[in-house]
Order: C-alpha cells, then structure tokens, then sequence
C-alpha cells in the first residue's frame, strides 16, 4: 500500500485524505501517533507497512501486519480472501489495498501483482467470503465494461473502492489525462463525477481530490474531502484551501465546508478530517481542526451542526483531542469517536450532542487484559461498535461492543453477535484497514494466521 495519507492533511500522492503539501506529512504523522490513531505508510515495492497503535514512545512499522486480506462469513467465521505471495488474476500479488464492504457482504479491494518480472499495477477485485475457496475472488471491472470519454484510471496507487446502495462502486484516482478523478463504474460502465480543474457550484476550481476519502453519501452522490485553488478574498490567499464537497450527476461538485468559512460559535474551519457517510441519502458526519480546537460536525438537509468540540465534558472528564480519522456513523446520525481526556485515549458514542463514553485506556478485553491503545471506531446499524484496540503487552485485535452491553466477538448481524464475550482473533491486524457495513459485516488487513 502506497502513502496513504491522514485525515489531518496530507499529500496530493496520499491515498487517504490526501493533501497539497508533501512538508506536512512528519506533523501529520505525529498527530496520529498522539491520538493513537492508525496510519499506513510505504514505498512503491511489495514492502507495506502498518503503524501500530503504540505511543510516540514506542512507535513502531510491522511489514506483515497488512500481509493478508480477511472477511467474516455469513455464520460469523474468518475467511482469507487475499494474501501477499498468493496467485491472483494470472500474477502474483505483492500488495493488498484497503477494503471496502458492500452492502450484500462482499468485499472490494485493491491488489497490486506482478507476473514474472513485469509490474502488473493495481487492479481492482471482488472478494465474496461465502464462496468457494477457489472461486472467490473475481476482477470488479466487466469484461464488456464501457468507459466514458476522456476517462480512463491509472491506477499507480491503491484506489480504495468504495460500494454504493446498489452494487455500483467509486473510487478516486489519476486519469490518464493527468487529472484527478471521481470515477464511477455502475451497470458495466466506467464515468467520471468530477475532476480536478472542475468549478464548484460556488465557483472555486477545484486543485486536488482526496484519494481514500470518498463515500456514497446516496445514490449517484459522493462526499469527499478536495482542495481549492485559493482566491484573492480568502483569508489565505497563498495556499490550496480544504474543503469538504459533495459530488453527483445532477448537482455538479458542492461545497459543503471550506477552511475559512464559520464553523459557528466563533470559530472557522482549518482543515478536516475523513467524512463518514451511509450509501443512502442520510447524514454526513466529520471532524474538523478549527482555530478553537477539533469539533465534529453532522452535515444533513443543506445545514452543518456542530454536535461535539473539544473542551466538552464527558464521564471521564473534559475532552482535549478529537481525532480527525473517519468517525463512525449510523442513519439517525448517531456517531461514534476517537478522542482523548487528559491525554488519555478513550471511544466515544455522541447521540443528541451527548456523548458518551464506551472503552477507555485501562479497561479489560474479555481475557482480563488491560487495553492501551484504539483505532478508529466504526457503527453497525444495530448500534453495534467495532474497533481494533491494541492492549498493554502490544497484541492488537478487534473487539465488538453491542449498545449498552460488555465486549462481544465480532461476527455478522445475521448471527447477532450471539458468540461469547471473546475478542475477534489473535494474528496480528491492521485497525486502520477496518471496514464495517451496517450488518455487521466486516474485513481488514491482517498478519497471516498462526
């Protein structure tokens, strides 16, 4: 996996959140390190690398902790879809992409594989856990695909798919024309939304899109964070401006919050984090550094609401940090986040601007084992909370919490989260890879089982 880049601002190159600045990259990296967030950083080799959820102290890259491409079945059991050095497509893979849960439990991931000594690039594909071993995996792009004019994806870093409500997917890349692009592939053909060097509804160009911050925000809609091409009445006219945008068919790229602009209470935006999003019109949800501190916003119905700022008290105490990952979210805008009190890393549920507090540093994993670390969390439409945590000899696992109720395995809906209080599994994960749909359903890069 290719720079992926951080919710708090990255690097054009950067495949998650992706900004115009290369020289932010080390601040950024700190940031997430002090959250106790996941980053996924590397070189364009086979060599992937994962971030663990160890303090600034103690930081550390695992080469094999993103080795492997896992997903849960429909009876709640782990399943390998992918693994480095297996045979993929007629080569053999050196890389694994990010995933994406759709809708119907399938997974859409990136692979990048190599046949002899030729680099194949990256390619996207299919991963179905209730199929037959051998048959599994199928490439996502039709054979009878129709592209667009003046659309064709080069694919020289993983594009992280994203599923929409109906088996259409998005993802943002290079088009071969040097632009970036919003393309979406629906009912066997290829197009693109939107492109760099495209005008807002509001007028401003747009300079770079973020690469990994898309999602289905509805039909046809995609939300992701982009940059502006400043202009002489804004507040920094020198540099590229952030901005969070919605883009469709009908309705063209919309700017739906901009550095600069009010965020209400006094403040204005800095910069933003991943929007979260529901593959059905609904809310938006987001993070965002403003000049008095992190807050986290729901976008719904044309309006922003500031539902949650840094400062706010909570059971634990006042919060000094929200994290600008993805923030979980379920369909009646409940949403759930990293953040910390004291400089101590804890999850929070936020329904009705009340948040509350459901893991905490120092609280047992169902062995008894104290947890330290968190990664970002992630919402089933039960209300269920699924997370990656890493506990104080350093394992780090995914853990599930039903509403209201102690740790539970992660499993698909369809069993309920029925099984014992037991965590996912015991080979090394990648928290940063989790992807949850609203069943429950989810997949992650992972080390191979033991």
């Amino acid at each position: 996996m290719l720079p992926a880049g951080n919710a708090a601002g990255g690097s054009p190159a950067a495949k998650t959140g992706a900004g115009p600045s290369a020289g932010r990259w080390p601040a950024a990296l700190l940031a997430l390190i002090l959250s106790g967030a996941t980053l996924l950083v590397g070189v364009r080799t086979a060599c992937a690398f994962a971030l663990s959820l160890r303090g600034l102290d103690r930081a550390a890259f695992d080469h094999d902790r993103v080795s492997t491409l896992y997903a849960n079945d429909r009876d709640g059991r782990l399943v390998t879809l992918a693994s480095v050095g297996a045979r993929l497509n007629g080569g053999v893979v050196v890389d694994l992409g990010l995933p994406g849960m759709m809708r119907d439990g399938r997974v859409l991931f990136a692979a990048q594989t190599m046949s002899g000594s030729s680099n194949d690039g990256w390619r996207l594909y299919i991963g179905d856990p209730n199929a037959a071993p051998g048959v599994r995996i199928t490439p996502a792009l039709g054979a009878t695909m129709v592209a667009a004019p003046h659309c064709s994806p080069v694919l020289k870093v993983d594009p992280r798919p994203v599923a929409g409500p109906n088996g259409e997917f998005a993802f943002v890349g290079a088009e071969a024309s040097g632009h970036d692009s919003v393309f979406m592939y629906a009912n066997d053909r290829l197009s693109c939304l939107a492109r760099s060097g495209a005008r807002t509804v509001q007028g401003h160009v747009i300079a770079a899109l973020g690469f990994g911050s898309e999602q289905f925000a509805g039909p046809d809609k995609i939300v992701l964070k982009a940059w502006l091409e400043p202009w002489k009445r804004h507040p920094d006219s020198a540099r590229d401006v952030p901005a969070l945008a919605m883009v469709s068919r009908r309705g063209g790229i919309e700017e739906l919050a901009v550095a600069g602009a009010s965020a209400g209470r006094g403040a204005r935006y800095v910069d933003f984090g991943l929007p979260a999003a529901l593959p059905y019109d609904g809310p938006v949800a987001f993070s965002a550094k403003t000049r008095t501190g992190e807050a986290l916003f729901i976008y719904r119905k044309g309006a922003v609401n500031r539902v949650l700022s840094a400062g706010k008290r909570t059971a634990a105490g006042r919060i000094d940090h929200l994290s600008l990952e993805r923030p979980g979210l379920m369909r009646d805008a409940t949403t759930a986040v990293l953040a910390s009190v004291r400089h101590v890393p804890l999850l929070l549920v936020v329904a009705r601007q009340r948040p509350r507090v459901r893991a905490r540093r120092g609280q047992l994993d169902p062995s008894g084992t104290p947890l330290q670390w968190f990664g970002n969390p992630l919402l089933t439409g039960s209300g269920a909370m699924i997370f990656g945590a890493q506990d104080i000899y350093g394992n780090e696992r995914l853990y599930a919490l039903a509403p209201g109720v102690t740790f539970l395995k992660a499993g698909s809906a369809r069993v309920a989260y029925r099984v014992g209080p037991r965590q996912l599994s015991g080979q090394p994960v990648f928290s940063g890879s989790l992807s949850v749909n609203e069943f429950g359903d989810f997949a992650f890069l992972g080390g191979r089982r033991k």
